[in-house]
């Protein structure tokens, strides 16, 4: 066989193989890729944002992520990866960690939001590597997100 394996238009990988089998490829990685090819920003979004943030067990079948490129769907085997294109100040943070909550918030809606996902969001907080920018971020999401997330980063203001 091959050394490579074809995972979508224009992106390769060196398959690595477990005592089962072919280990999948995360998806995750092979949207970062994409978004490296292409020159442009991704967030992940909805379940997606959810999931890494532990708010939702969920494992969604396509993993999505808004984007400054193109809106488009890309099969990678039997999964999928999707890309939404949204505007600019949805990029508008310095760190990774405000704009996926601000995600993972969005798509659960304000109604939604329980003390189970707020636990879930401080423990995330504790091991995100942007600690010192959280309060400057915040600034930019909305403002019932900021109602919620705000108690939550003080302790890591100077």
């Amino acid at each position: 066989m091959g050394l490579v394996e074809h995972i979508a238009h224009g992106i390769y990988a060196k398959p690595m193989i477990s005592r089962f089998g072919k280990v999948p490829v995360p998806l995750e990685a092979v949207a970062m890729e994409i978004a490296a090819r292409d020159n442009v920003q991704i967030l992940p979004t909805g379940l997606t944002a959810a999931n890494i943030l532990g708010v939702s067990t969920q494992i969604p079948l396509t993993v999505s992520f808004i984007t400054t490129g193109s809106s488009r769907v890309i099969n990678v085997g039997n999964r999928k990866i999707g890309f939404r294109h949204a505007a600019p100040r949805n990029f508008n943070y310095e760190g990774p960690t405000i704009p996926l909550i601000v995600q993972a918030f969005r798509e659960l809606t304000e109604q939604n939001i329980r003390d189970q996902e707020i636990s879930a969001v401080s423990k995330y907080l504790d091991k995100a590597p942007d600690k010192s920018i959280l309060a400057k971020d915040i600034l930019n999401a909305p403002m019932w997100i900021q109602n919620i997330i705000k108690p939550l980063i003080k302790k890591y203001e100077k």
